[in-house]
């Protein structure tokens, strides 16, 4: 075998590893983004099991949201407390879905 048939047939081969290792570093972002998708929707949907312990834990708090006189300062500050602990989680997840790292029904089940 000559130079020139030598040089063509490595400038092949190097054509197809080339070929093969884009295909294999797509195969592994696409799993990355997929693995890190998972663990922003394990993550919206671990606050929201908090938040419902939180309000197992502390009924007091939900019900002076429907309580009929005016709230007491310990019990307004509880609240407004956890209204916006509430809220940022719901905003973290708002911000994921708008990121693409969650869908829009996965968004919506954590609420």
């Amino acid at each position: 075998m000559d130079r020139s048939k030598l040089a063509d047939l490595s400038e092949i081969l190097s054509s197809i590893a080339i070929v093969f290792g884009l295909i294999f570093l797509t195969v592994e972002v696409r799993q990355n983004t997929n693995a890190l998708h998972a663990q922003s929707r394990q993550s919206v949907l671990d606050a929201a099991q908090v938040e419902l312990y939180f309000q197992a834990e502390h009924p007091g708090i939900a019900l002076s949201a429907i309580k009929a006189g005016p709230l007491s300062a310990e019990e307004n500050i509880s609240l407004n407390a956890v209204l916006a602990a509430l809220m940022r989680g719901r905003e973290y997840s708002w911000l994921q879905h708008q990121d693409g790292a969650i869908d829009e029904r996965q968004r919506w089940t954590t609420l």
